[in-house]
């Protein structure tokens, strides 16, 4: 079970959260979004806390002296950021895969605007780990189908409506012409990280739990046997609540530790 003081604060700098503006910014990032259109400054924010997420994250995995062999990141089509965490053990005798999900609080939680901890005490009661069920060949995939041997989830506490509606209403150019001139660049993402409140980043990414495959194919099968998925907008995924059936955030520095 996990509770508020189980999770993690995971810490990134300003200039971290700078230059992943600038990775950001140097992205056609107006053409990843499958689903639905969006105001470029949302895209552009999801994309950005979706590097975030990844980089405060393997800040976090460093600093007990745990490092990965690649990182692949690529959008969903629900624009989230997909982050593949490759990750081999100290004999090189197994590799795992590993998945990241960053998201925002719903806005029903907006009574809990200036409580974060209690806010984050929702989440882990009410939510999942967004675990997508995909389809290959037009069939619905079986559990032991998921990809990825390790899933961990990221909670950004903002609310996600009321984070949307100031991105809309913000003006600000995310239309790059001189990206070469360092000087002008340089105050573009300075503008950027200030206009949008990106150094709120840096007090609100909680690593909130993970779920190994193994561990999740059992509760599917035993369980959520009845009932294993739940619907969303156009997706659906399977059933793993972050209070009850997740692990610690720090349980995982052990297992892979103690990987054999």
């Amino acid at each position: 079970m996990i509770e508020p003081n189980d999770v993690v604060l995971l810490k990134i700098s300003e200039p971290q959260i700078k230059n992943i503006i600038k990775k950001v910014l140097l992205q056609d990032f107006n053409k990843i979004d499958n689903l639905r259109n969006r105001y470029s400054n949302i895209q552009f924010d999801c994309l950005l806390r979706g590097y975030i997420g990844e980089e405060s994250l393997v800040n976090w995995f460093n600093s007990y002296g745990i490092c990965f062999q690649s990182i692949n990141k690529k959008a969903n089509e629900d624009y989230n950021m997909d982050i593949d965490l490759v990750y081999t053990n100290s004999d090189n005798s197994q590799t795992l895969n590993i998945e990241v999900k960053t998201s925002l609080v719903p806005d029903k939680f907006a009574m809990l605007e200036d409580e974060k901890f209690v806010r984050i005490a929702k989440v882990l009661k009410n939510f999942d780990i967004k675990l997508i069920r995909r389809e290959q060949h037009g069939e619905k995939e079986k559990i032991e189908d998921l990809r990825g041997d390790i899933h961990i989830q990221i909670y950004f506490t903002f609310l996600r409506e009321k984070r949307d509606n100031f991105l809309k209403d913000l003006e600000i150019n995310l239309n790059i012409v001189n990206k070469t001139i360092e000087d002008s660049f340089n105050s573009l993402i300075d503008e950027i990280y200030n206009k949008t409140y990106a150094y709120l980043y840096m007090d609100n990414t909680f690593f909130v739990g993970w779920i190994d495959k193994k561990t999740l194919i059992q509760q599917i099968n035993t369980k959520y046997s009845k009932n294993p998925t739940w619907n969303y907008g156009k997706r659906e995924f399977w059933r793993c609540n972050i209070e009850q059936d997740a692990k610690q955030p720090l349980e995982l520095i052990d297992y892979l530790k103690n990987m054999r």
